[in-house]
């Protein structure tokens, strides 16, 4: 009916004229004719491209979607692009060819420049950025547009390999591919070649089936012919998206009904069996099952090579992009009838067939088809979604943390990268196993073949998860999960646990990590199912017997070595304890998934649920080991009160020997932490005082070892606070077991140079010491004592006048020595006292103090030792050596043991007077003749004081004979006659020779006369006393 003007035609090795038309519209015409059957066939062609308005969607940018467009390699060619852009910037078409990504850039910074330009001044601005962005871009996509109508004008037709032609056009070549079987029928060829497709067994049921199957996809063409590729497009894009395309289908129903109903009818009524009709097409529709025996090329792709022809690989992306195309506009068209048939089951009357089957249309094969409409959305989506950019540093961070692929090519769309890489090695094994002489060439006679090769590779049902586990591997998580929940939701039953664990990872790389855990547990619950899950990630062997759960265990166990090595504390406790309450007591996983609770609990601070942890690890080591590293926490956050409180079962010997090592470990006062006072807190606590005696008697003992050369005031401090510790501990225990049991400590080691304590001067090594460690044992008074020392020396320790080292195990004698030194006497009694010490070195010194007080006029240095000894005075006027020998008079009164006539402490002082020739005071001899007059006569004829000698020998024999007794503890005297009396004799005889030497002097020569005389005096009454005694005594006989 039209003009058309012949362009070329070319003869085919197989009887086939080719013939090249254009009418006077220009628009190009392929067919071809069997020169045999003389019958002419229309060969479907790409139209030329026509200018279109590009709408902008409220979630996207002017740049971005003209970018889209222009850059739509299925759309422009590069030339075509290349030419508008030297056109808009003026220039000569450059003889370079640039790679897409420049040629994207030239046209971004050509655009931004323009509109830059455009843009009026603030005052007149009368137009939106969005504005000026639209106008600039929709001049530049027309001039891409009429570039391309240009390019697309063929001119010739060529046919290199013999059988399907190439038509040249002036932009570029464009190539015939064939399509399958169901495409050809559905465009008009002769549906007995669909015997070819669905072969069937001779027989009448058979042969009604493929007539009513040719019915069936008359109606689907009529029904396509109806609505029209705009809006089959346009149902395809709304379908993709829905959960349930049976839903929506039946939603947009009236618009399709009212297009042409009464002719659907007619052909929907001519079928026979619908139910056999769309089992067939379902079954044409269905990709080809991958054989077994390839099962290893999904493993080991290694020994096939990927798609290397550029052109080949272009060739193959549209044909496949074609062939999903066609084949996701048939399904729709199908499902829509069979959404028709529930839409037409009111008029039962006429069509009395589906009163019978209408049911189980609507709940089976809408159900089914929706199914095939899922899959072949999906796999659009994959052949034509562009590749994401990933940068770098997200892949350097992928591959430290998620252990997966680089993504080094540069693809545009998702199904070219696939081709280049892993899916292109599958496609070529899938070819050479279906064709022995497949060479690697991708070709006409090859492209149905891969085409179906494509599309078994990327079907979401399997049997294969290679397109996602690719988009997984070369780190393209955004794409994977958007293909995994938006376009594999719900419907898509295939590998669940792996999807899931990839979707997993997706949430992980995109900081969603709660979302990760939550989809990680999901594919754990399946993972016992799912074989490609149990090879791939498990590394098992699916010969291996093992359990669901335990398959499930393992699983998480694994998942928790990802999360752990990102730091996801958090994370890992959820999954932690999803994985215990499924994994048995026995499971060999148990322990390291405790393990890995407890110590993320730790991190976190929880320490109660760490703890509790613990106790739910089956394994005692790996429980020791959790102990430990909770103990140690709780001390480094100062958490004493919750580590002393905890009840640790049977793990309380455990606590004890983790912090006694501590604390034998640590510095005792440079630690950050005091085990020592922590574990005393920790037996007190549980009322084991003992223990917590022993404790603390151990650091008191390791201070006094540590820091005996010089301790501080400090360290004396800390000492005497252990014993005060041990002590009141002890006093809460029975009497009976009021003492400890400490280790002797070993011998010192005197160290030469650098000398090591293993080997003797000449270097030999020292023998091995096995004899047991010693012990004693420290009874209660023997810690009292201890303690008393203690605080002398603390005293000592703290006085500024002390120029002394106090020794940290200064003995009983040492301390003595060194609180009289600086003259802390009260102090020195109390040791005298409790440890059975002679005073006499006390009263010497005590005694020395008072001599120089006498002859000081330095007041202050004596009440300074004065107020050592807590000594005030009591009146006001007194001076300080009043109150110093007061406080001599006091002490030998308290200390100088009058009742037993022991006069050694007197004698001490009596000597130290003696020595510095100081007056004897009155109150001294009035006691000391009391005590022991003949000795006090004999020390003062020994310093030669004859004067007070002569004295006391002349008063001591008056009080012989019974002038006041009394002051010389006489009790009895010549008066008495019934007891006897004695009198110093030695002592006056040599006194009186001694004074009979000095009788030149008229002072000595009177103290012998007085003395002499009454010694003859004192023996004339003893004669009378003896005389009268022994009448009495001849009286009585």
């Amino acid at each position: 009916t039209t003009i058309q003007r012949l362009v070329d035609f070319q003869l085919s090795s197989d009887n086939r004229l080719w013939a090249l038309w254009q009418d006077t519209d220009d628009q190009p015409t392929l067919a071809v004719c069997d020169i045999i059957i003389k019958t002419w066939h229309e060969v479907a062609m790409s139209q030329p491209l026509s200018p279109e308005d590009v709408t902008i969607p409220y979630h996207s940018s002017v740049p971005e979607e003209f970018l889209k467009k222009i850059f739509d390699p299925r759309k422009f060619c590069t030339s075509s692009i290349r030419k508008a852009l030297s056109v808009h910037q003026r220039t000569p078409l450059s003889s370079r060819n640039p790679s897409m990504k420049s040629l994207q850039d030239d046209v971004v910074k050509l655009m931004e420049t323009e509109v830059a330009y455009n843009l009026p001044d603030e005052d007149n601005l009368k137009q939106s950025l969005d504005e000026i962005q639209l106008l600039t871009w929709s001049t530049f996509y027309t001039s891409c547009v009429q570039y391309q109508q240009y390019a697309s004008k063929p001119i010739a037709i060529t046919n290199p390999d013999g059988c399907i032609p190439t038509i040249v056009k002036k932009g570029y070549v464009s190539q015939q591919i064939p399509v399958s079987m169901l495409e050809a029928v559905c465009r008009g060829v002769d549906a007995s070649q669909l015997k070819f497709l669905y072969p069937v067994a001779d027989g009448e049921s058979n042969d009604l089936v493929f007539t009513d199957l040719v019915k069936l996809l008359n109606c689907l063409s009529l029904l396509s012919s109806i609505l029209g590729k705009e809006y089959l497009e346009e149902l395809a894009q709304s379908v993709q998206l829905c959960d349930n395309p049976a839903t929506f289908i039946h939603g947009a129903m009236e618009d399709i009904k009212e297009s042409n109903e009464s002719e659907l009818e007619d052909y929907i009524g001519q079928i026979g069996d619908i139910v056999s009709t769309i089992n067939a097409l379902l079954l044409c529709l269905e990709p080809g099952q991958i054989q077994h025996e390839l099962a290893i090329i999904f493993t080991d792709p290694t020994n096939c090579c990927a798609v290397k022809s550029d052109f080949g690989l272009e060739l193959l992306l549209s044909a496949t992009h074609q062939y999903v195309e066609d084949r996701l506009h048939l399904v729709l068209l199908l499902l829509i009838v069979t959404v028709l048939f529930d839409e037409l089951q009111e008029n039962v009357s006429s069509f009395v067939y589906f009163l019978y089957f209408s049911q189980y249309l609507i709940f089976h094969f809408s159900e089914r088809v929706a199914i095939y409409v899922h899959s072949y959305s999906a796999i659009m989506w994959a052949v034509s979604a562009e590749k994401e950019h990933v940068p770098n540093s997200s892949i350097e961070h992928t591959l430290q943390s998620l252990s997966v692929g680089d993504n080094k090519s540069s693809s545009r769309t998702l199904l070219e990268g696939f081709l280049k890489n892993e899916g292109g090695k599958l496609l070529c094994c899938i070819l050479r196993e279906n064709s022995e002489q497949f060479n690697g060439v991708i070709d006409n006679a090859v492209i149905p073949k891969a085409i179906a090769g494509i599309i078994q590779l990327l079907w979401p049902l399997g049997p294969t998860v290679s397109f996602p586990k690719y988009l997984f591997t070369n780190s393209l998580f955004g794409s994977l999960q958007y293909y995994i929940n938006v376009r594999l939701n719900k419907w898509c039953d295939f590998s669940p646990a792996y999807i899931s664990y990839m979707l997993a990872y997706c949430y992980l790389h995109n900081g969603q990590y709660n979302k990760a855990v939550h989809t990680f547990i999901q594919a754990g619950g399946k993972a016992g199912m799912d074989g490609m899950l149990i090879g791939s990630m498990l590394e098992l062997d699916l010969e291996e017997q093992l359990a669901e759960n335990e398959i499930e265990v393992l699983f998480y166990t694994k998942v928790l070595e990802i999360f752990e090595k990102l730091e996801l504390a958090e994370q890992v406790i959820i999954l932690a304890k999803h994985a215990i309450s499924k994994a048995s007591v026995k499971d060999d996983n148990m322990p390291i998934l405790c393990s890995s609770m407890f110590r993320q609990c730790l991190q976190l601070n929880r320490f109660n649920e760490a703890y509790k942890a613990i106790f739910l690890n089956p394994s005692w080591e790996h429980k020791k080991d959790c102990l430990r590293m909770l103990v140690m926490a709780l001390c480094e956050k100062k958490k004493y009160k919750l580590l002393v409180e905890h009840s640790y079962d049977d793990m309380h010997v455990e606590v004890v020997n983790i912090l006694e090592h501590r604390a034998r470990c640590s510095d005792l006062l440079n630690s950050r932490h005091k085990y020592y006072d922590l574990l005393f807190s920790f037996h007190v606590y549980r009322g084991n005082y003992g223990r917590a005696a022993s404790t603390m008697y151990e650091q008191m003992c390791r201070l006094q070892n540590e820091y005996s050369a010089s301790p501080s005031a400090n360290v004396l401090h800390l000492q005497h606070m252990c014993l005060v510790s041990t002590v009141s501990c002890l006093r809460l225990v029975d009497k009976q077991y009021r003492w400890l049991v400490h280790p002797v400590d070993k011998k010192q080691i005197e160290f030469i140079g650098c000398r090591s304590p293993k080997r003797n001067a000449e270097g030999e090594a020292l023998p091995v010491e096995n004899s047991q460690r010693k012990i004693r044992l420290v009874e209660f008074d023997q810690l009292q004592n201890e303690l008393l020392l203690l605080e002398c020396r603390m005293k000592l320790a703290l006085d500024e006048e002390n120029e002394l080292n106090v020794g940290a195990s200064a003995s009983e004698k040492e301390t003595l020595s060194l609180l009289v030194h600086s003259s802390y006497f009260n102090d020195a009694f109390i040791i005298c006292d409790k440890f059975k010490l002679d005073k006499k070195s006390v009263f010497e010194v005590m005694c020395t103090r008072c001599i120089y007080a006498s002859y000081s006029n330095d007041d202050a240095q004596i009440w300074s030792w004065l107020k050592k000894n807590e000594i005030r005075s009591s009146d006001a006027h007194s001076s300080a050596s009043d109150v110093a020998w007061r406080f001599l008079e006091t002490s030998l009164s308290e200390h100088g043991e009058i009742e037993t006539h022991k006069s050694s402490n007197y004698r001490a002082v009596l000597q130290t007077l003696l020595s510095y020739s100081y007056p004897l005071p009155a109150w001294f001899v009035k006691i000391y003749k009391k005590i022991n007059c003949p000795e006090l006569i004999r020390m003062l004829l020994c310093y030669d004081w004859l004067e007070l000698s002569t004295t006391l020998c002349v008063d001591y024999m008056n009080a012989v004979m019974g002038v006041s007794p009394a002051e010389f503890g006489i009790h009895s005297s010549l008066l008495n006659i019934n007891k006897q009396v004695w009198s110093p004799q030695n002592e006056i005889s040599q006194l009186l020779s001694v004074l009979d030497d000095m009788r030149h002097e008229e002072k000595y020569n009177k103290l012998y006369k007085t003395l002499f005389s009454k010694r003859e005096e004192y023996f004339e009454e003893i004669k009378r006393v003896s005389a009268t005694d022994r009448f009495h005594a001849s009286m009585v006989h």
